[in-house]
């Protein structure tokens, strides 16, 4: 037994670097923190800005867009496909959208409307609904619940996080980001998934050809399955959520803005750890398509501890 604790104790720093190199890795990705950090302006629109213009992702999509790509065609007809869907099984609430406080909240986040530059349709809803959440849809809504704002244990400043991390969702395009990379996924699957269909078509084939006794009506179910299997595995799972790495870029940019505006991103670490429990913040589920709530805090706070936005 006391070897066991031994080994135990040995593994458990292992485990730790481990996890601490693939928090770097993503920091090394998504991290927004080379397009401001030498920034000569200090204004919360300028770091905005900064983020939407230099993120490659954003720039990959908007260049399919630009040229007419197929693939970005089909993903935005999809992503209008959902949108009316939604409409018609009736999600109809009765949106408020004159909020002061919300207003209010949106000033000191984005700086002043000249936001609308980056996203012309960009709108911020209230609603009331028990159930706390926040949330941003393709068309650019960020909805904010009368649950959450009167969450117990967040304050103005944490509020203000959550706020900002539905701000990168939205000024980010991460809805038509995450559909566009799904159908290049898909039609890189389709092609896959064709051949490997077509192979295992000529294989019975072939056998045929040398005496074997071939089941048809099995190999063209084969077939069938295989090709399939593209499109399921693209899409299987995508159901216009935000893919796990979006929701920890989001993650980023909400500490990075609370800090540069001189609020401190503790507050976002802590809105974090108060809604922990019930798992709503944008969208999080308990399906293990996203990261719990307790990972991102453990990621935000390795950032924040090994990468912070200001050195002393």
């Amino acid at each position: 037994m006391k070897k066991f604790f031994i080994i135990l104790a040995l593994c458990i720093p292992i485990l730790g670097f481990g996890q601490n190199r693939k928090f770097d890795k993503l920091l090394d990705k998504y991290d927004c923190l080379p397009y401001v950090q030498d920034l000569q302006s200090r204004t919360a629109y300028d770091f905005w800005y900064a983020v939407v213009t230099n993120s490659p992702r954003l720039k990959k999509t908007m260049e399919a867009s630009e040229k007419g790509k197929e693939t970005f065609v089909k993903a935005r007809q999809k992503v209008g496909n959902v949108m009316m869907r939604a409409k018609y099984l009736g999600d109809n609430r009765s949106y408020i959208t004159d909020m002061p406080f919300l207003d209010t909240l949106s000033m000191h986040l984005l700086g002043d409307l000249e936001v609308k530059k980056l996203r012309s349709d960009f709108n911020i809803r209230f609603y009331y609904d028990d159930y706390a959440n926040a949330m941003a849809d393709p068309d650019a809504n960020i909805f904010v619940t009368s649950g959450l704002m009167n969450t117990q244990g967040l304050d103005y400043n944490s509020l203000l996080g959550i706020m900002a991390h539905e701000c990168a969702h939205t000024l980010l395009f991460h809805v038509m980001q995450e559909a566009y990379e799904t159908e290049e996924k898909y039609r890189k699957n389709q092609i896959a998934g064709a051949i490997t269909a077509g192979v295992n078509a000529a294989a019975a084939g072939y056998a045929q050809a040398q005496g074997v006794q071939v089941d048809w009506d099995d190999v063209n179910n084969t077939t069938y399955q295989l090709a399939d299997a593209a499109y399921e595995d693209a899409y299987g799972r995508f159901r216009f959520k935000y893919s796990r790495e979006q929701e920890l870029e989001a993650d980023i940019i909400a500490c990075r803005i609370l800090d540069w505006i001189g609020v401190g991103a503790d507050h976002y670490i802590q809105a974090l750890e108060v809604m922990k429990d019930d798992e709503v913040v944008s969208n999080g589920d308990k399906d293990g398509d996203h990261p719990t709530i307790a990972y991102r805090v453990k990621f935000l706070e390795y950032m924040q501890e090994t990468r912070p936005l200001f050195k002393e």
